[in-house]
């Protein structure tokens, strides 16, 4: 009998691990890779993407048969999640045989961010990247008026902003301001707390984070996103609502 139990304990632990299901994949965020490579050759557009290039993941999108992953230079791009060792490494995850240190969203964008609280200008910390649960990025036209409609959105629901760990994050569209310049008008428009990210990754960052939404230079547009970089809502020329 203890025979016959070892046995079937060393096949139970042989067998190869079921890899994540698409739907699956797609749902559960929190096993998202921060990285992944793809496992053969790849038609995107107009890129080729070779066997064995290791992207970063911004979304799992097409409710787990696709994603969107960054290959760097050769820019996001749209590739066949079969195509990709994405489930195996989100059954690593689930399983606990990887550990993340932060949720993938927050790992990207929060040592790019810089926070406006009060009267003082700060980066993130470690507590508060645990503390986020999900971004709402605005995106638009550096105007008077709409600098006066995102304040007036983000004074309306700054407890619930706070409440659901969410962080705003601006992306005024136009000449490039610069960080001071910013921060300036943040505390002009009594914008607080918000956050931002610096200057010099400011359009390329837009470009990742919006990728595959409709949306257009120097328009009023949102994403809201979860920690993990979900794709939770968009619009264009409104406002989001929480």
């Amino acid at each position: 009998m203890n025979y016959l139990f070892v046995l079937l304990t060393a096949i139970q632990c042989m067998q190869v691990v079921r890899a994540v299901a698409p739907e699956e994949l797609y749902e559960q965020s929190e096993s998202w890779p921060a990285f992944c490579h793809v496992t053969e050759p790849v038609e995107s557009g107009q890129v080729t993407i070779s066997s064995g290039a290791r992207g970063v993941l911004i979304r799992i999108i097409d409710a787990g048969e696709s994603a969107l992953i960054d290959f760097g230079r050769q820019g996001v791009c749209v590739v066949p999640v079969a195509a990709t060792d994405l489930q195996a490494r989100a059954q690593g995850i689930a399983s606990g045989g990887e550990v993340k240190r932060y949720p993938n969203a927050v790992e990207l964008l929060g040592s790019r961010i810089v926070r406006v609280t009060g009267s003082e200008v700060e980066r993130l910390s470690i507590d508060d990247y645990l503390a986020i649960k999900g971004f709402v990025c605005i995106r638009f036209p550096d105007t008077v008026e709409m600098w006066e409609a995102v304040a007036a959105w983000q004074h309306r629901h700054q407890e619930t902003l706070a409440s659901n760990g969410q962080l705003l994050l601006l992306f005024p569209e136009g000449e490039t301001l610069m960080d001071d310049e910013l921060f300036t008008r943040s505390q002009q428009y009594a914008m607080e707390p918000v956050a931002y990210l610096y200057a010099f990754l400011r359009e390329s960052y837009r470009k990742i984070l919006w990728s595959g939404v409709t949306s257009v230079s120097d328009e009023l547009s949102y994403i809201r996103l979860n920690a993990e970089g979900r794709l939770l809502g968009a619009g264009v020329n409104a406002l989001p609502s929480l």
